[in-house]
């Protein structure tokens, strides 16, 4: 029974979280797990069963989860019957053949208590699975689960080979205070995809990139080391050296408006190209990521663009200025702004529906505004009069600003 093979005891929030741990198609996993439990023997605690039982009538996530949990340990526990001695000591286990897994429910011995030097509660759910831990721990080095273990034995308890799997912060710290492996679950995503890699590369890459403005794939590959990912459909390559002397000598990273060190995997072409619609963007680029952001936007293949970043690095103003020259070349923009937030906890905001939308489109208006005061001299021209007329016609110091006097106050000429 207790042959070499690791031992984990698992947590109802383990279940909950990632219910697929016990599959219904042992020999498929969706997804690449942290701790690969092939081979492993499962251990569910009685009070596992009793917890996931309390949750399966909420209408919620966790209510859905832990009944679908039920379904499958049910499922699992009626295909072997099995007397209370062996429930008791683990000695039969469920065994699923596809991935050499053995999966156990055990009850803890009323009197197992009385063996330790500690005395959870029966509502005290993460006592009750230290106690099945502590139980498994007991059964594999041969102790009573009785409560007859001698306490010289019991204090000096170890075993590297059981493991409690769990993702509760509390229950790990006061399993680990009674010299219990903890660990946490779950599945390892990849890393997500930012539509940019920043990347060192080899002085043959970069000397060949800046020079022919173009990059195979296949020429990419032979240079790059085997662990690099592969290319993704227009995936924005950032490249640079490890040494600064190995720059070209025509490259100047200070003066480089076109960003020439930047290219684009172009599943077409089948290579990585340069960027082409940057020099024709209304306005010029102050990093990697705006010129980035400005290929994008003006690139007519692209359907659509998801930016982020953070304040004040252009993603509202630069989206604006591409819609507002698109929009002057007889190109049609529609811009939707949501006027109510999903989270939002305030209901409807009062006012007419242009009220109601301006929160949300004013940023909008501060971009297209701003950039008006760039590009139109006769607009910023006015004013700035406006603003010197507003100025030497305030009120001064103690007297009332009524309304009607700005409104009496005859206007520069100029800005009539």
């Amino acid at each position: 029974m207790w042959e070499e093979r690791p031992i984990y005891v698992i947590d109802t929030n383990i279940l909950v979280d990632y219910v697929d741990i016990i599959s219904e198609e042992p020999d498929k996993s969706p997804e690449e797990p942290t701790i690969d439990l092939t081979g492993a023997h499962i251990v569910i605690p009685a009070a596992v069963i009793r917890e996931l039982s309390s949750f399966k009538k909420e209408k919620s996530d966790r209510g859905k989860a832990a009944r679908t949990a039920l379904k499958r340990i049910r499922a699992l526990a009626e295909e072997q019957m099995q007397t209370i001695e062996k429930a008791y000591s683990l000695q039969a286990p469920i065994e699923i053949t596809q991935n050499q897994q053995l999966i156990s429910i055990l009850p803890v011995h009323k009197d197992f208590k009385k063996a330790l030097p500690f005395n959870p509660t029966a509502e005290d759910m993460d006592g009750q699975i230290i106690l099945a831990t502590l139980t498994v721990m007991f059964l594999k080095n041969g102790l009573p689960i009785d409560g007859s273990a001698d306490i010289e034995k019991v204090m000096k308890l170890t075993a590297d080979d059981v493991t409690l799997l769990t993702n509760d912060n509390g229950l790990a710290i006061r399993a680990r205070e009674r010299g219990i492996l903890t660990s946490r679950y779950g599945y390892k995503y990849p890393e997500p995809y930012t539509g940019r890699r920043d990347v060192v590369v080899p002085p043959e890459i970069f000397n060949e990139f800046f020079t022919t403005r173009k990059l195979s794939r296949e020429y990419w590959e032979a240079y790059m080391p085997e662990s690099t990912p592969k290319l993704i459909a227009n995936e924005f390559i950032i490249m640079s050296l490890a040494n600064e002397g190995d720059y070209p000598r025509d490259f100047d990273f200070a003066n480089n408006p076109y960003f020439d060190h930047i290219g684009r995997y172009d599943v077409d072409e089948d290579a990585i190209v340069a960027l082409k619609y940057l020099r024709n963007f209304p306005l010029r680029a102050r990093n990697a990521g705006q010129a980035i952001y400005a290929e994008a936007l003006s690139n007519p293949e692209f359907a659509a663009v998801i930016c982020t970043g953070p304040a004040g690095s252009g993603k509202t103003f630069m989206a604006t200025v591409y819609g507002y020259n698109a929009c002057k070349n007889g190109e049609f923009i529609g811009v939707t702004v949501v006027p109510c937030e999903s989270h939002s906890k305030l209901g409807a905001l009062p006012g007419d529906l242009d009220e109601k939308m301006d929160p949300d489109v004013q940023p909008l208006k501060n971009a297209l505004r701003n950039y008006l005061l760039l590009d139109d001299p006769k607009l910023k021209k006015g004013l700035n009069e406006l603003r010197k007329f507003g100025a030497t016609n305030k009120p001064k110091n103690g007297e009332d600003d009524p309304p009607q006097r700005r409104f009496r106050s005859k206007p520069s000429s100029k800005i009539a």
